[in-house]
């Protein structure tokens, strides 16, 4: 086995951007604020001002996108020749492995165990399951072209 170092640092940089502005899509449209918005003041949510300023928000934000996305690469560069050969299907596939490890439990384990509300779960649910998809078949698609383990 050869890691291609140069490759996997390829790999996250286009997937970390890809997730990051895809993320801001999901969350920043006027359907899901709008949740946000009507939610605010609900004791199951955080304000931002807990964190001292937003500055401090977002980069907490941006170090757990940072994690996720190396985890992503890693996973998916260990799991690739036990994928189907077919980038798409690979994606979806991996994709779909990672909500039902990662964003379904969660979002389960929320409702039942945390006081927050419902409507921002399943708005979570929703987002977080396209972000992966998505995110799964890009770095399939990415991998056709900078493989990370040969």
């Amino acid at each position: 086995m050869n890691i291609i170092w140069k490759n996997g640092l390829i790999m996250f940089g286009i997937v970390f951007l890809f997730s990051s502005i895809l993320g801001n899509l999901l969350y920043m449209n006027p359907l899901v604020a709008g949740i946000y918005e009507r939610m605010a003041g609900h004791p199951g949510i955080k304000p931002w001002q807990e964190f001292g300023t937003i500055a401090n928000f977002v980069l907490l934000n941006i170090a757990a996108g940072v994690f996720l996305n190396i985890l992503y690469v890693i996973l998916f560069s260990i799991m690739r020749g036990q994928l189907p050969n077919s980038w798409l299907a690979a994606g979806l596939i991996f994709g779909m492995l990672v909500i039902l490890v990662k964003a379904a439990p969660e979002g389960w384990n929320q409702y039942l165990n945390i006081n927050y509300p419902a409507e921002l779960i399943l708005a979570q649910l929703i987002n977080s399951s396209i972000g992966i998809i998505a995110t799964g078949i890009v770095l399939s698609l990415a991998w056709t072209r900078w493989p990370v383990i040969r």
